[in-house]
């Protein structure tokens, strides 16, 4: 998922976290609050990824990811998530 994310394929990434996470797979949770957000990191850069409304991830999913990363990351991160 994270390979697929750092690719520039979002839908694949999304997918696959998605599963993750329904499998209870905690460590994804970056991975997830970064699909939320809409950022991906390619190369050495953080570049934005713009949600369209006819875009490969619903709003349902973004926010179940967001809450799942929540829920799962370390308490030092919970600021950066809520930027979600």
């Amino acid at each position: 998922a994270s390979s697929a994310w750092e690719a520039g394929d979002a839908r694949m990434a999304a997918d696959l976290a998605l599963g993750l996470l329904r499998q209870g797979h905690c460590p994804v949770w970056r991975l997830c609050a970064s699909i939320a957000r809409g950022v991906f990191s390619s190369s050495s850069e953080e570049q934005e990824w713009e949600y369209q409304d006819n875009g490969p991830l619903s709003l349902a999913s973004r926010q179940e990811m967001a809450a799942f990363a929540l829920v799962h990351c370390p308490e030092d991160y919970i600021q950066d998530v809520l930027r979600v």
